[in-house]
């Protein structure tokens, strides 16, 4: 496994983050759209995407005065093969 992997699993081992992602996936949203439908803050929000982003599964792009996030399918395709072993 590599570096890159092992950040992709550890960023989706938490439950808030892999429900993040899943928004993300469906289409792209502003930080201030995905937590209005989370139960969490809008900052614990921020840092989740940090992570996602930083492992590489998710990434922003100006859209006006925000930044909308969108999934990076190639990374999360990647990510479910490699899990499919283990989640059966």
């Amino acid at each position: 496994m590599t570096y890159d992997q092992d950040r992709a699993f550890i960023a989706l081992a938490d439950p808030t983050r892999r429900a993040i992602f899943e928004k993300v996936a469906e289409r792209r949203q502003s930080v201030a759209e995905i937590a209005r439908a989370m139960p969490v803050s809008q900052p614990a929000i921020s840092q989740h995407l940090k992570i996602l982003k930083e492992a590489h599964l998710v990434r922003d792009v100006p859209s006006g005065a925000r930044r909308d996030l969108f999934d990076r399918s190639e990374r999360a395709g990647a990510a479910q093969e490699m899990a499919r072993p283990i989640l059966g």
